[in-house]
Protein backbone atom coordinates (compact mmCIF):
# COMPACT_ATOMS: atom_id res chain seq x y z
CA UNK A 1 0.00 0.00 0.00
CA UNK A 2 3.02 2.41 0.70
CA UNK A 3 5.11 1.02 -2.38
CA UNK A 4 8.23 0.99 -0.09
CA UNK A 5 7.66 4.06 2.28
CA UNK A 6 6.64 2.11 5.28
CA UNK A 7 8.54 -1.08 6.98
CA UNK A 8 6.29 -3.16 9.73
CA UNK A 9 7.86 -5.14 12.12
CA UNK A 10 6.68 -7.21 14.95
CA UNK A 11 8.92 -7.45 18.01
CA UNK A 12 7.97 -10.06 20.84
CA UNK A 13 9.33 -10.10 24.21
CA UNK A 14 6.49 -12.66 25.80
CA UNK A 15 6.24 -15.44 23.46
CA UNK A 16 7.81 -18.96 22.31
CA UNK A 17 8.43 -18.63 18.20
CA UNK A 18 5.51 -21.58 17.35
CA UNK A 19 3.07 -19.14 19.64
CA UNK A 20 4.31 -16.07 17.69
CA UNK A 21 3.90 -18.22 14.32
CA UNK A 22 0.53 -19.64 15.13
CA UNK A 23 -0.81 -16.41 15.95
CA UNK A 24 0.23 -14.53 13.50
CA UNK A 25 -1.50 -17.37 10.91
CA UNK A 26 -4.46 -16.83 12.78
CA UNK A 27 -4.68 -13.10 12.33
CA UNK A 28 -3.30 -12.74 9.04
CA UNK A 29 0.08 -11.16 9.78
CA UNK A 30 1.81 -10.48 7.12
CA UNK A 31 5.21 -8.40 8.20
CA UNK A 32 8.28 -9.26 9.78
CA UNK A 33 8.17 -11.14 13.15
CA UNK A 34 11.03 -10.55 15.99
CA UNK A 35 11.47 -12.05 19.76
CA UNK A 36 12.81 -10.49 21.96
CA UNK A 37 13.19 -12.96 25.10
CA UNK A 38 15.74 -10.45 27.01
CA UNK A 39 13.72 -7.48 26.73
CA UNK A 40 16.47 -5.39 25.48
CA UNK A 41 14.30 -3.91 22.69
CA UNK A 42 11.23 -3.25 24.99
CA UNK A 43 13.78 -1.82 27.66
CA UNK A 44 15.19 0.16 25.49
CA UNK A 45 11.59 1.91 23.94
CA UNK A 46 10.73 2.23 27.48
CA UNK A 47 7.72 0.19 27.09
CA UNK A 48 5.69 -0.32 29.94
CA UNK A 49 2.44 -2.02 28.47
CA UNK A 50 2.02 -4.36 25.94
CA UNK A 51 0.73 -3.85 22.90
CA UNK A 52 3.17 -1.14 21.88
CA UNK A 53 2.96 0.84 18.87
CA UNK A 54 6.00 2.73 17.73
CA UNK A 55 6.20 4.60 15.07
CA UNK A 56 10.08 4.93 13.77
CA UNK A 57 11.44 7.56 11.13
CA UNK A 58 14.12 6.44 8.51
CA UNK A 59 16.65 7.52 11.37
CA UNK A 60 15.67 5.34 13.94
CA UNK A 61 14.01 8.11 16.14
CA UNK A 62 10.55 7.07 17.69
CA UNK A 63 7.84 9.76 16.33
CA UNK A 64 4.58 8.46 17.85
CA UNK A 65 3.82 6.03 20.19
CA UNK A 66 0.51 4.85 21.14
CA UNK A 67 -1.53 1.13 22.39
CA UNK A 68 -2.95 -1.26 20.66
CA UNK A 69 -4.24 0.19 17.34
CA UNK A 70 -6.29 -1.22 14.37
CA UNK A 71 -5.36 -1.19 10.31
CA UNK A 72 -7.19 2.29 10.43
CA UNK A 73 -5.38 3.60 13.08
CA UNK A 74 -2.21 2.76 11.63
CA UNK A 75 -2.78 4.25 8.33
CA UNK A 76 -4.06 7.34 9.91
CA UNK A 77 -1.01 7.74 11.81
CA UNK A 78 1.33 6.74 8.81
CA UNK A 79 -0.47 9.24 6.56
CA UNK A 80 0.52 12.04 8.90
CA UNK A 81 3.98 11.43 9.21
CA UNK A 82 4.52 10.66 5.50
Amino acid sequence: EYDGEVRFVGVNPIDDVDTMVDFADEVGVHYELFRDPDGRFTEAVRAVGFPITLFVDADGTVVAQTGEVDAEDIRRQVEQLL
